[in-house]
């Protein structure tokens, strides 16, 4: 291993190693107090008569230089441990951390895209964030040029300028939009380095669950289909069914099977909505019976759960002795049908009796 190219190999290389493992040389840290750090140099070399490498990995630490040294007369980090391994000395150093890796948000709100960052020495760092789109392009939100103090932003896309010389860069995006899923860079550079660290942001929609009623009364034998309504969540799986609650809570409910499930609606926002519905024939086994819909979705912390009450009445308790009393609509429409009726009868027999008054009068003179 040649030592005039390892030292840059071995910076760049724990850098990224530091970023994987959420690390971070901040005021007060070991880092500071022992200007040693720890790193894993890895490079490859093929085996004789094989084709494929093999990884080679040595353990290092990173020494950096204290100020006012020359590249003749190091200054050395007191009370090294008595190892055999490695040190490079460097004369800068610049890590730059974000967490989480993986970030969700709810649509329409405002996000926060932590990034944060240490040099040493203390120096002006110009910061970027970009956005990677298909195909390798980089969109740019944001950008501050620490020599010139030139901004440049997106709409939506803030970071707060008097928290940069903090080692602050974390970005600001408002009313989130399911457009703005992607993965994020934050781009830290200090003199010739640079240092990037990445943040996957996710859309998740908690979804609106309602059922058609909270409690039904049937009569024996009578259909009734139970819906149940999923509406404005993302991503789009979810998972929805019908469970029969046990009268006697220590059994596990029973999972429906003939329900019917809906298409997916995708509205404007690109959220999702279905149903799921459960057809019940009434009988006198389901009085007092729960039927609750379930629903998972990745965006819930725990199920949501909607319970409806079925209440069953047998078919003799509607009265065998005495009818059914008819409705009062019903009732007045059967008297205007036969009031027509009569109306059409008497007509009828008007029409045969001149009929027949103008056969036996036709010809004859009538004296007073």
């Amino acid at each position: 291993m040649g030592c005039g190219a390892a030292p840059a190999a071995v910076c760049l290389l724990c850098l990224g190693l530091l970023g994987s493992l959420n690390g971070i040389a901040t005021e007060g840290s070991s880092f500071r107090r022992s200007w040693q750090l720890p790193c894993v140099f890895e490079t490859s070399k093929i085996l004789p008569l094989s084709k494929e490498p093999e990884a080679v990995r040595l353990n290092t630490r990173l020494l950096l230089s204290t100020a006012g040294s020359t590249a003749g007369q190091r200054s050395q980090p007191e009370n090294l441990p008595p190892d055999n391994i490695p040190s490079f000395v460097v004369q800068a150093l610049l890590l730059v951390r974000t967490a989480p890796v993986l970030l969700t948000s709810a649509l329409a709100r405002d996000v926060l895209l932590h990034c944060t960052f240490s040099t040493r020495p203390q120096a002006g760092a110009s910061v970027q964030w970009v956005k990677l789109q298909r195909g390798g392009y980089r969109k740019r939100l944001f950008a501050y040029d620490a020599s010139s103090g030139q901004v440049e932003r997106v709409a939506r896309a803030e970071v707060a300028l008097e928290e940069i010389p903090k080692g602050e860069a974390s970005l600001l995006l408002r009313n989130m939009e399911l457009r703005d899923e992607g993965i994020y860079l934050c781009m830290v550079s200090v003199a010739s380095l640079t240092a990037e660290q990445t943040i996957q942001l996710q859309a998740e929609e908690k979804p609106t669950v309602t059922t058609s009623a909270d409690s039904l009364l049937l009569v024996e034998g009578e259909q009734q289909k139970l819906v149940c309504s999923l509406k404005h969540y993302y991503p789009h799986t979810i998972r929805a069914q019908w469970l029969r609650e046990p009268k006697d809570s220590r059994r596990v409910p029973e999972v429906m099977q003939n329900v019917l499930l809906s298409s997916v609606q995708q509205s404007l926002n690109g959220t999702y909505s279905s149903s799921v519905s459960l057809l019940l024939t009434a009988s006198l086994k389901d009085h007092g019976q729960r039927y609750t819909c379930l629903v998972d979705h990745t965006s819930l912390q725990a199920s949501i759960r909607r319970s409806v009450t079925v209440e069953v009445r047998a078919q003799a308790l509607l009265g065998t002795g005495s009818p059914v009393p008819a409705r009062k609509q019903d009732h007045d429409h059967s008297w205007r049908e036969g009031m027509a009726s009569s109306w059409a009868e008497l007509n009828f027999i008007l029409a045969r009796a001149g009929i027949w008054w103008q056969y036996w009068t036709k010809g004859r003179i009538w004296v007073w």
